[in-house]
């Protein structure tokens, strides 16, 4: 699903009415931004709406959903998706500005207690400034670092994304951005209270972007570290590296290598006793970006179509036996009705390679057809397909499939759904 019913990382929250009257607020306020943007002379608002109903078919032998235990999966799913966008010029010279963005997610899906889940919250609320070489943030907002299209392992700035799904919107953090630039790079630092492996820390972290162009080289380094953790624990500390250079007509290749310090991540025993392997940690990709010819029979009805390939590498990633005492770790504690060892559950973590390949094929204006297919070292397989038909430029229709398979002890084995079948409908003005 859109918010990764897959990978249960957290326990779903209960709906409260202050949840539903604040999601029914932001609906209203949607739509009168809507109403009002003809009316503002340098405002701009974007709203999208976006109505979701799945059906699918649960996995019987996952074990991150034993029984049905920890997410009611028997029913399908509807939700609503609200989007709020809106922005305004400070001054005539455009040189200062401010946006806003909001998110509400109202949907049926329950846990097995009946809790639903229910989202309202600001994604970005920020002011920045340009001036000549110069510029300024301060506020919320979600800082984009890499230059890959699905895995991005220097991106430490926002959760990790879902490489099936890397357009998915995450919420950004409270962030004081400087930055400098002049004609082949720019140097950006940046200064925030709130990355941590909760996204909850009160404690100084602090980075910097390094960018160098020259000609169809695009290259970047990174760094970002910070204070102790409250128990001592130094902070993972990393370092990045990151580039894109079209080498040929129409094909974009592309990199990211990032290595921490530290590696924090429980490993389980036999026995089911987790342990730490602390040590320096590297994740990298690589990867192409190809626009096809019209011509070629790969673009039917000459098409806008594209691919995109990439093979990923997660230093934390567990080995075939490590994997296999996970889960049996994973399932003794369920017996003993202990929830915790399913936080160590990781999309894209439970192997140490990937391959990743997206075809997409937008054809006649107005449809689109895109097909996703993830492998993972364990050989389970994530397959995604979609078609898009747009009714008008303020309207689109998506339908979508998904499959997940492998074995017992596999990463897309062990998913919680086995396949998934999705219609959207997605309203913009």
């Amino acid at each position: 699903m859109r918010f990764l019913v897959e990978t249960h990382s957290r326990q779903l929250n209960a709906m409260k009415f202050s949840e539903l009257f604040a999601f029914s607020m932001l609906s209203i306020f949607t739509v009168c931004a809507g109403i009002s943007r003809q009316s503002a002379a340098q405002l701009t608002s974007e709203v999208e709406i976006e109505l979701h109903s799945a059906a699918w078919l649960r996995n019987d032998n996952s074990r991150l959903n034993p029984e049905n235990s920890i997410q009611d999966l028997d029913a399908g799913e509807a939700f609503i998706e609200a989007h709020l966008s809106v922005s305004d010029e400070f001054n005539d010279a455009q040189t200062m500005r401010w946006l806003l963005k909001t998110y509400g997610l109202y949907a049926t899906l329950t846990d097995s207690s009946g809790n639903r889940k229910n989202v309202t919250r600001i994604d970005e609320a920020f002011i920045d400034w340009k001036g000549g070489d110069w510029f300024v943030n301060i506020g919320k907002r979600r800082v984009n670092w890499g230059h890959a299209m699905a895995f991005n392992p220097v991106n430490v700035i926002v959760p990790p994304r879902d490489p099936r799904n890397p357009e998915q919107t995450t919420e950004g953090q409270p962030v004081l951005w400087g930055s400098y630039g002049w004609n082949s790079g720019s140097l950006n630092l940046y200064y925030t209270r709130d990355f941590d492996q909760n996204w909850e820390s009160d404690l100084n972290r602090w980075g910097a972007r390094l960018n160098i162009v020259e000609g169809e080289f695009d290259g970047s380094f990174y760094y970002f570290d910070g204070e102790p953790y409250r128990d001592g624990r130094d902070y993972e500390r990393l370092f990045g590296v990151s580039f894109s250079a079209n080498l040929l007509a129409g094909a974009t290749l592309y990199a990211e290598a990032a290595g921490t310090r530290h590696n924090y991540r429980n490993y389980y025993d036999a026995n089911g006793l987790a342990a730490q392997h602390d040590h320096v940690t590297v994740q990298a990709v690589i990867g192409s970006y190809i626009l096809i010819d019209p011509e070629s029979v790969l673009s039917f009805w000459n098409g806008d179509a594209n691919v995109i390939v990439e093979a990923y590498y997660n230093g934390s990633g567990y080995s075939e036996k490590e994997r296999k005492q996970y889960f049996e770790a994973l399932a003794r504690a369920f017996q003993r009705g202990d929830s915790t060892v399913l936080e160590d559950y990781e999309l894209t973590g439970m192997n140490q390679f990937y391959a990743l390949a997206t075809y997409r094929n937008s054809f006649k204006e107005r449809y689109a057809f895109e097909l996703t297919g993830l492998l993972a070292q364990d050989w389970s397989v994530s397959a995604q397909a979609q078609i898009e038909y747009a009714l008008s430029d303020y309207i689109k229709l998506t339908a979508i499939t998904r499959h997940n398979q492998g074995s017992d002890d596999s990463e897309f084995g062990n998913a919680p759904i086995a396949n998934t079948i999705e219609c959207q409908l997605e309203i913009n003005f």
